[in-house]
């Protein structure tokens, strides 16, 4: 067990939850106790760059030591990972909270008449489309999903910029 960073590690596990309560809720439709952003702001010390940097340098030292202890480094290095995506997270909170809202809001108008099903959220047409039997009719499903997600690229592109900043 890691005696070391005993505060980046405790805030990084109640963040952890935090995550996991959020993903939970939005899975069984409830609406959301807290936003992303309340949640990365509750704990700073593991959304920080000078935590990946702590953990980074331990991680370093404990690859060095002799023996290896692989338990250790595994832990360590799945420390690092996590706390890398908080930082990329709180980069930018507000389009990580809008691409984690994307699939629920109703944004794919489906081919046909639009009048009878009006615009369906797009998590939906994704659990429909392995069920379609018709080529054409599935084709039509994804056009209209790709076109419906299409205006969040710009929001795609500024959380990649956010990930790649924190692991720099």
């Amino acid at each position: 067990m890691l005696r070391e960073l005993t505060g980046v590690r405790e805030d990084a596990v109640q963040l952890a939850e935090a995550l996991a309560h959020g993903r939970y809720r939005r899975a069984a439709g409830l609406p959301a106790g807290e936003t992303l952003r309340e949640s990365l702001e509750a704990h700073e010390l593991a959304t920080g760059a000078d935590a990946v940097a702590e953990v980074r340098e331990t991680l370093q030292n404990a690859e060095g030591d002799d023996p290896p202890r692989p338990g250790r480094v595994a832990r360590l290095r799945t420390l690092r990972d996590f706390l890398a995506r908080a930082h990329a997270l709180s980069l930018e909170p507000g389009a990580a909270q809008e691409l984690f809202d994307l699939p629920q809001r109703p944004l794919v108008r489906p081919p046909g008449d639009a009048g009878l099903h009006g615009a369906i959220p797009a998590i939906a047409i994704a659990r429909e489309l392995p069920h379609l039997r018709s080529r054409e009719r599935r084709a039509e499903m994804e056009a209209a999903l790709a076109v419906a997600t299409a205006p969040a690229d710009g929001t795609r592109s500024a959380a990649w910029d956010a990930a790649m900043a924190a692991q720099s």
